[in-house]
């Protein structure tokens, strides 16, 4: 009995020792409640270290491959800006992708590599001098890793977690990727089994549909979808994926700009462009190809150059963020904008410029330039190829994919690109110019959406704003109700310009900064500070009009002020309406706005707001700028937050030339404290404000009737009186002041003496915009 005993307290305690010795017993098993997990997980347990074992051997140069111009195009487009995919799937350990470290974890399953799909690229990237292609140990590496991704993603759906079409459609990119570049090395029934999991995931984004939410997000589905009918080869899924994009795109496309939470995202759209041309040049579809064009079309009308090769535009309007179209997400890596080029003649401007900070021509570099590129891109590389620590990670949900990585441009780039590339550069087509360096002149209301009116005349161009806002009503989630968004001139840039902080930073637009908005609007206070303004106003299709001829146009936009968009914590009691009319011609730009009220609220302030653009602290330095107001006939240079009487004109100095706003009657202007963004950009601006109660702050009732008329024009050399046109009453209003000093309204060069100077300078400009 007693040996009996002393065998079975060994039995225990061996057998307990062996089990808390044993990570088997104690690690976390992937998911297996479906067979295809089941078969995934079997073979992956049927792989060992030596399956996965990877030499690190340099890239080589292939002089004969770089002899086409095609080729070191190509090449050149991955080798720079941050857009190769990244090696440390090469150089991770062998055992970091067995099934003994993805199960080694006591407490979560372990991942080999979140980015299945930049391993994968290194096996199907066909170069001569590249010794990973066709690698059956990168396959397997890529394949593992993007087997544990689907199991878990798979179980974490089935109970209840991450269940959204917009993150499903970024996963399956990779996927589907790395899964098409692998199949090649995998058993028939392994295939089988990790198919049945790219249709369930398929068949998910379908039932799910678009979120409608996100369209920068919802776009991913394009890519991975197709990517996940080419690599099962199912020609049904194909059809049924171009349906699926079609969802996509008529749900957030149709006024060629981003729809993002319901409103539009002028940062955002930027991301929207990365997936949607990286779709169009996957798969060549009509709806997509379209839809990038359409982007590229209201893009290029909202991209307004600077001097110095510095580009912005308006902002004002977008649902979440601050930067303009110019400057969005996502663009700073040859994929996308190139990639675009490919696709649209609309985006062949972006290979040449069109961006702050891009350099002349920067992609069209020479022959001998990319030449070097490529070989210190080579020497780089292959300098990177050492080995790394075991560094598997915690699986988690993930669904961006590293845009720096992509590298789609050259994938399925198309031969004869960097020819005429070259030959549009050597040419000086306009088409490698912005629009609105262009000789063109052009009124385009972009769809006829009632959206934008973007114009150009041959001394000045503007945008204008009707359009839809997002519904969230706080934070604010953009301004409109009706703006004129920019007013620019070839030399000064813009003079006028739209913009908001957006509510991802840590600075947001905020009630309080009322007066600061950098917005164009009718905005208001209350005795005990709360404000209302027009800029909340959601607009209706009905309550928008556009009337456009060849040489002139006009926007109209009705609205009302009392909800919480355009009252804060119910600021207004009473009936107000508003209307803005902005008419524009070959002279200038007219505002009428107009708010009408029935007199029972009692208000203190308010005023129409004229944003004015001073510079982008992080972009532009030392941008010249001067306001003028034109007071009893005489110029005063103004600086202060002064209220000034009886301003006939305001003059805007920028950079080297000069915009008027000229108006009606006399008013009552100040410029306003400065505003800066300081979220994605160093966007400065100021507004000029006009009192239109001239009560000096005191409570009075809202009158009856509010009214601002005022007209802007590009200051033309010789026009006195600032309407546009050299002509008569400018050079009787030269002879009739001729003689007199100082800052005079007939001091047509600004030199403080009205004399023969002036004179010459009307007769020499006579006709001028007339």
């Amino acid at each position: 009995m007693r040996n009996i005993r002393a065998c079975l307290m060994h039995w225990l305690c061996c057998g307990m020792a062996w089990v808390l010795l044993s990570p088997a017993l104690w690690a976390v098993p992937l998911p297996q409640n479906h067979p295809y997990q089941v078969t995934l997980r079997n073979y992956m347990a049927s792989l060992t270290e030596s399956d996965f074992e990877l030499p690190l051997n340099p890239l080589s140069y292939d002089a004969n491959y770089f002899q086409s111009e095609d080729n070191l195009y190509r090449t050149w487009l991955i080798t720079g800006f941050y857009s190769t995919p990244r090696l440390e799937g090469l150089r991770y350990p062998a055992s970091q992708f067995t099934l003994q470290t993805i199960e080694g974890n006591a407490n979560r399953v372990l991942i080999p590599h979140v980015w299945p799909h930049e391993i994968a690229w290194w096996a199907q990237w066909n170069y001569p001098g590249n010794p990973y292609y066709g690698n059956r140990a990168i396959k397997l590496r890529a394949f593992v890793s993007a087997a544990v991704d689907m199991i878990m993603l798979d179980d974490a759906h089935e109970r209840g977690l991450y269940r959204r079409s917009d993150f499903l459609g970024g996963t399956l990119i990779w996927l589907a990727y790395a899964y098409g570049v692998a199949k090649d090395v995998l058993p028939a029934e392994v295939q089988a089994a990790y198919e049945v999991g790219l249709r369930k995931f398929f068949e998910r984004i379908e039932q799910w549909g678009p979120t409608g939410a996100f369209g920068d997000m919802d776009s991913m589905a394009l890519v991975s979808m197709y990517y996940t009918a080419q690599a099962i080869g199912d020609p049904d899924l194909a059809g049924r994926a171009y349906i699926y994009a079609g969802r996509v795109i008529n749900l957030h496309f149709q006024n060629g700009i981003e729809r993002h939470q319901g409103g539009y995202d002028a940062s955002y759209n930027g991301i929207a462009i990365f997936f949607l041309t990286w779709a169009a040049l996957l798969t060549d579809w009509d709806i997509v190809v379209d839809v990038v064009d359409r982007l590229h079309e209201v893009k290029s009308h909202l991209t307004l150059p600077e001097p110095g090769n510095t580009f912005y535009g308006p902002s004002h309007f977008s649902s979440n963020t601050s930067a303009d179209v110019a400057n969005d997400q996502w663009s700073g890596s040859p994929p996308r904008d190139i990639g675009a080029a490919m696709v649209t003649d609309k985006a062949l401007y972006l290979a040449f410029g069109g961006r702050s900070g891009r350099t002349w021509a920067w992609a069209v570099p020479t022959v001998a330039a990319m030449t070097q590129a490529v070989q210190r891109w080579i020497n780089g590389i292959n300098a990177a190829l050492t080995p790394l620590s075991a560094s598997p990670s915690v699986w988690g949900e993930r669904h961006w994919i590293r845009s720096e990585s992509s590298t789609y441009a050259g994938d399925y780039y198309r031969p004869g690109t960097y020819a005429r590339l070259q030959q549009l550069l050597q040419s000086q087509s306009p088409l490698i110019l912005p629009l609105f360096t262009r000789s063109q002149i052009f009124i385009n209301h972009l769809f006829d959406r009632k959206v934008f009116l973007s114009i150009r005349f041959p001394f000045y161009g503007a945008i204008f704003y009707t359009g839809e806002l997002s519904p969230q009503v706080s934070p604010i989630a953009g301004f409109g109700g009706g703006n004129l968004s920019a007013f620019w001139t070839p030399s000064t840039g813009s003079v006028i310009l739209g913009r908001r902080r957006g509510f991802q930073g840590s600075n947001i637009d905020r009630w309080e900064e009322w007066r600061t908005w950098p917005v164009n609007a009718m905005s208001g206070a209350v005795p005990d500070g709360r404000a209302f303004t027009t800029a909340g106003y959601r607009p209706s299709t009905n309550d928008r009009d556009y009337w456009v001829q060849p040489d002139m146009a006009t926007v109209e936009l009705r609205g009302r002020i009392g909800d919480a968009y355009t009252s804060q914590n119910g600021a207004i009691r009473g009936q107000i309406i508003f209307r803005r009319r902005f008419t524009a011609d070959p002279r200038g730009v007219t505002v009428d706005a107009i708010l009408l009220s029935d007199g029972v609220d009692i208000v203190s302030e308010l005023y129409e707001a004229i944003p004015l653009f001073l510079y982008d602290s992080v972009r532009q330095r030392n941008v010249p700028h001067r306001v003028w107001f034109l007071i009893n006939e005489e110029w005063t240079q103004i600086t202060t937050e002064d209220l000034y009487t009886d301003v006939q004109q305001v003059k805007v100095e920028r950079f080297n030339g000069a915009v008027r706003i000229v108006f009606e009657t006399p008013q009552w202007v100040k410029l306003g404290t400065q505003w800066v963004d300081g979220f994605q950009s160093g966007a400065t601006c100021r507004n000029l404000l006009l009192d239109l109660l001239r009560n000096n702050g005191q409570p009075v009732n809202l009158p009856a009737e509010a009214r601002a008329w005022y007209r802007i024009v590009p200051v033309l050399p010789g026009d006195v009186d600032g309407n546009g046109c050299v002509d008569d009453a400018d050079l009787l209003m030269v002879l009739l002041a001729f003689g007199r000093s100082g800052y005079l309204l007939a001091d047509a060069n600004g030199d403080g003496q009205v004399d023969d100077a002036d004179l010459l300078l009307v007769l020499n400009n006579f006709g001028t915009g007339c």
